[in-house]
């Protein structure tokens, strides 16, 4: 459900006489926090700001740490202290075999405190009542089993154009390449392969069409990805190169033919019921000048709400802070790793004013590995 718009604002006047009742209170909190939300949410884009890295303890136990994080509303996450779980306490795990990938999110939210006897409500009510005499502004950390689609990051809309060939629980095959050209260019498509450890050995091969690209290197249009017989990541990229025609202000087309795909899944050929498709813009202007353009000419509902899509987390929720993966390697056990963070890198931050990029989108943890027992966490 689309949170209700922050604006426009309305604030409170006061006048010798006016008689003060809790909305009142409560709409001077709501302007301020409104409008200090909104202007976070446009001039320093989402995601995590300062800490929240996660490490792993032991066995089945992270920290994350101290930090702080902007949701997709503007609204401040803040983890004032590292907090320890056990990984079957996080809400939303339910992979007690551990052999699943599980994504961590964090969240903003509200908690109730010192809780004291309402002398208004009681008279009304006629028993006793209490009402909290403060709200503490939390966070909650949950997990999901479903990796984030590409298209639901701001960043990744702007500048790439992403499509899926193919996915299921375990398996997703992607590609992705830039959203705008330039007539001659060289430009990289990447084939993006994502599994889960236990998923068997994975294999794709294609021919792909198009109108507006030619095919670089001599395997010419062919396409071919087999997984490394060790099968020790989730996540493999293979990338092909195509040169665009000379052909300024129209669409290139590059298609996958579901006839033409080749996927296996260990012994199993799985058949693809439906083609990939990208639609590029060939531009003569440069592409940085187009993203520019692009990024400026949204309407303030698209900016303040570029988190929020169809099929992803609400803008309420919408901070992946990290993707943890669990793995269960034969049974066998695994050492612990420090989880390592990277920022999005300056060069693929979001312009938001003159001279100015915005803070990463999002800081994505790539990958932890924990020792991981078949036993279920009591």
């Amino acid at each position: 459900m689309r949170k209700a718009r922050m604006y426009p604002f309305e604030r409170n006047r006061y006048f010798y006489g006016k008689l003060l009742t809790v909305r009142d209170f409560e709409s001077e909190q709501k302007y301020l926090n409104d409008k200090r939300r909104l202007l976070n949410r446009l001039l320093f884009g989402s995601g995590v700001v300062a800490g929240m890295q996660v490490v792993a303890v032991d066995d089945k136990t992270v920290t994350v740490e101290m930090g702080l994080a902007i949701d997709y509303s503007g609204r401040e996450v803040v983890i004032p202290s590292p907090v320890t779980l056990k990984l079957s306490m996080i809400e939303g795990f339910t992979n007690n075999e551990y052999k699943k990938n599980v994504y961590l999110y964090v969240a903003y939210d509200e908690k109730g405190r010192e809780p004291v006897h309402s002398v208004g409500n009681s008279s009304i009510r006629g028993e006793e009542v209490s009402e909290y005499n403060r709200v503490l502004e939390s966070y909650r950390l949950f997990v999901k089993e479903e990796a984030p689609a590409a298209t639901s990051f701001e960043h990744v809309r702007l500048l790439e154009d992403v499509a899926v060939l193919y996915q299921d629980a375990h398996v997703r095959v992607s590609q992705r390449m830039p959203k705008y050209v330039n007539p001659d260019d060289v430009v990289d498509v990447t084939l993006v392969v994502e599994k889960t450890l236990q998923t068997a050995r994975v294999a794709v091969s294609f021919d792909y069409e198009s109108d507006g690209f030619d095919p670089v290197g001599g395997d010419g249009r062919h396409v071919e990805f087999l997984e490394p017989g060790d099968g020790q990541d989730t996540e493999y990229r293979l990338t092909y190169s195509v040169k665009v025609k000379d052909r300024p202000d129209t669409v290139a087309t590059l298609s996958l033919p579901p006839q033409s795909v080749t996927l296996t899944i260990g012994d199993q050929r799985v058949p693809i019921d439906h083609a990939a498709v990208h639609k590029v813009d060939i531009i003569s202007q440069p592409v940085m000048e187009r993203i520019l353009k692009t990024w400026y000419e949204r309407s303030l509902d698209q900016a303040a709400e570029g988190g929020v899509r169809s099929g992803t987390l609400s803008g309420e929720n919408r901070i992946a802070s990290a993707w943890i993966h669990l793995y269960d390697r034969a049974g066998r056990a695994r050492s612990l790793r420090r989880v390592r963070a990277e920022r999005l890198p300056a060069s693929a931050a979001v312009p938001c004013g003159p001279g100015r990029r915005a803070s990463p989108f999002f800081r994505r943890v790539e990958r932890l590995r924990p020792r991981i027992r078949r036993e279920a966490e009591a």
